[in-house]
């Protein structure tokens, strides 16, 4: 198999670069390895002489994804599969590390992904490695290096010490910023998502008795906002309102269209398995709040969808999380849950290395018979694959909170409503 290096799988102009953290020191301080045995201290061990490589000669294939899948379920950790030329046994550490050029690569270091254009470059992946497994068959020896964002990473860190509860009444970004600051030695930059500073939910308090994924994941959905990694390696954190109010905004990538016109349309579909028309919603020590749409219930039956965990201390954000799942999900309509870009130029690719989580997308889909029709969308996860032949990137759309009508909108641009 060919590195990535000796082909051109990318737009004249366009490559890649990989690093990966290296070097003799055991822990690495400010990035990355967090003992769990010392969770309450946050120990880390000497500098040592770890430093940063580019390390893309040896690369001979990845992908990376980062989202969620649906309106309704959470963001996922971030992760990486780097598939490298491990021929000389540069990243074997067989012997005590003694193969010659041994590039002393270990679990629990950085790794980050870039993309060059003429005109910019954009990172499009940050995480640690998390595993690192070597291949041997009979014409290849290849190592895949598995990596996993903060949040993956960080998903076995657990207080083992129960705590006096605290942060009652604190909004929901300090509780984020508390969790971070708490569990990770240097937190990471909290990039909040609001477009009004009091968007926010207050909370209850909290022992901080989890494990820091858990913690991060009941905080964003107390809020009805979510938390994800961004590609830089910041934790974003976003308000009740903030992808509503990009939905309303406007359109910032025009696919089939202006911005990219070659892709592969994965599918649309029209599904009963989207739909939502009763709320069963509560907070911790609160009342059950039910909302519910009868229409609905009366042609698809009851079909509900249960949250009774909430941290928040605020009974109006228990209501409001619960009625604004019954407006977006009661009726059916068709969407574009997917697709695949195939850039073929810089300005292409640069659309595949910016797009960002809640971006607000015009997908045009263009048949081969002659007919067409478009939908308006967000963007809720991110991929990338990259191999010899092929640079792919694959979007998971929602356009929940971009089409709110009445029963059988389909979101279609000539308004089609039956």
């Amino acid at each position: 198999m060919q590195v990535l290096s000796s082909r051109s799988a990318t737009a004249p102009g366009v490559s890649f670069r990989v690093l990966l953290q290296l070097g003799d020191a055991s822990l690495i301080p400010d990035a990355g390895l967090y003992d769990t045995a010392e969770y309450d201290t946050a120990t880390y061990g000497a500098i040592g002489d770890a430093y940063m490589r580019d390390v893309s000669e040896y690369v001979e294939a990845f992908e990376t994804e980062n989202g969620r899948q649906e309106y309704t379920s959470r963001f996922r950790s971030g992760k990486a599969i780097i598939t490298m030329d491990n021929t000389t046994g540069v990243w074997t550490p067989a012997g005590g590390g003694q193969l010659p050029g041994f590039l002393r690569l270990r679990p629990g270091r950085i790794c980050q992904i870039f993309i060059d254009t003429p005109d910019s470059t954009v990172q499009i992946y940050e995480g640690f490695v998390s595993t690192v497994e070597d291949r041997h068959d009979e014409t290849n020896l290849t190592t895949r290096i598995r990596c996993l964002d903060l949040m993956g990473y960080s998903a076995p860190v657990a207080n083992t010490v129960e705590q006096p509860p605290q942060g009652g009444g604190e909004l929901s970004w300090q509780r984020i910023q508390r969790i971070n600051e708490h569990e990770f030695t240097p937190a990471p930059r909290l990039d909040i998502r609001a477009f009004n500073d009091d968007e926010f939910t207050t909370m209850n308090s909290t022992t901080m008795a989890a494990d820091a994924l858990s913690l991060l994941q009941i905080t964003a959905d107390s809020e009805g906002g979510g938390v994800w990694m961004t590609p830089e390696g910041s934790m974003a954190f976003s308000s009740l309102s903030y992808f509503r109010d990009k939905a309303a905004g406007p359109v910032e990538w025009h696919i089939g269209e202006m911005n990219v016109g070659v892709y592969r349309l994965s599918r649309s579909e029209w599904s009963v398995q989207r739909i939502v028309n009763e709320t069963h919603f509560a907070r911790t020590g609160g009342s059950e709040v039910v909302a519910s749409n009868s229409g609905s219930i009366g042609v698809y039956g009851r079909r509900t969808f249960r949250r009774l965990d909430l941290e928040t201390n605020d009974e109006q954000r228990v209501t409001d999380l619960g009625q604004r799942i019954v407006e977006n999900l009661a009726n059916d309509r068709v969407q574009v849950p997917g697709l695949t870009l195939l850039p073929t130029n810089a300005d292409e690719y640069l659309v595949a290395a910016t797009a960002a989580i809640g971006d607000k997308v015009r997908v045009t889909v263009q048949t081969i018979h002659g007919w067409s029709y478009t939908v308006l969308t967000q963007i809720f996860g991110i991929s990338h694959s990259v191999n010899a032949s092929m640079w792919t990137t694959s979007f998971l759309l929602d356009d929940t909170e971009v089409v709110q009508q009445g029963a059988y909108t389909t979101g279609y641009s000539d308004g089609y409503d039956v």
